[in-house]
C-alpha cells in the first residue's frame, strides 16, 4: 500500500491529489507504527520536496495544505518511527525551521511598512 502511494505521489499531475496521497501516507504511518520505517528511503525525499517547494511570496491554498500535511506527516513519523527517523532529523527540523516564521494568512508586503511608517501624524 506505501510503495502504490508513493508511486501515485510521483505520478500526481494534480496537487489536490497530491495532496490526498500524502495525507493517507501520514494517516497510514499513525495506524501502522513502525511498520513504515522500511519505507522512509522512499517516503522522506518526497515529503522533502514537497515541504520545501512551498513559495512564500505567494499565498496559495492548496500549496499551503500540502505543506501543512507533510509537516504531519513527519511529525507522525518521528512519534511512530523514532529510532529509524534518526538519519532524517536534522534535515527535518532544517525544513520546519524554514517555515517557521512563514504565516500564509499575512501578507508580506512592504509597501504596507512604508504606508504605515509614513502615515497619518
Amino acid at each position: 500500500m506505501v510503495r502504490l502511494l508513493v508511486d501515485k505521489i510521483k505520478a500526481s499531475k494534480n496537487k489536490t491529489d497530491t495532496f490526498t496521497f500524502i495525507q493517507c501516507l501520514g494517516y497510514m504511518s499513525r495506524a501502522v507504527g513502525n511498520k513504515i520505517a522500511i519505507f522512509l528511503n522512499d517516503i522522506f525525499p518526497i515529503l522533502q520536496k514537497l515541504a520545501t517547494q512551498l513559495n512564500k511570496e505567494q499565498s496559495i491554498d492548496i500549496d499551503n495544505e500540502i505543506t501543512e500535511v507533510c509537516l504531519s506527516t513527519f511529525e507522525n513519523l518521528i512519534k511512530k518511527c523514532p529510532k529509524e527517523i534518526g538519519p532524517y532529523i536534522q534535515n527535518i527540523l532544517a525544513i520546519a525551521k524554514s517555515l517557521l516564521g512563514y504565516d500564509p494568512n499575512y501578507t508580506y508586503n512592504e509597501n504596507e511598512d512604508q504606508i504605515m511608517q509614513g502615515g497619518d501624524d
